[in-house]
């Protein structure tokens, strides 16, 4: 999986995941999170979760994988 940086109109940055879908299934089973504010994944996060801590940066930027889909936020490469 790979992550970009993206602008939002506040001016503000923010990480999206960028993956295939077979990579989007695993990492949900897998209960794997991205963080937005660092692009780290993170472990041990529900599909649905929305701005969990980060283990990374410390910050409430941890998403599940499904959230992120249904927020418009992760880009499917195939």
């Amino acid at each position: 999986m790979e992550a970009k940086m993206v602008a939002l109109k506040s001016g503000r940055m923010k990480w999206v995941p960028m993956m295939s879908s077979a990579e989007f299934v695993e990492t949900t089973e897998a209960y794997e999170g991205f963080c937005i504010i660092c692009g780290e994944t993170a472990s041990n996060v529900e599909p649905d979760a929305n701005e969990y801590i980060c283990e990374g940066c410390g910050q409430p930027g941890v998403y599940g994988y499904e959230e992120l889909m249904l927020m418009g936020d992760v880009e499917l490469t195939d």
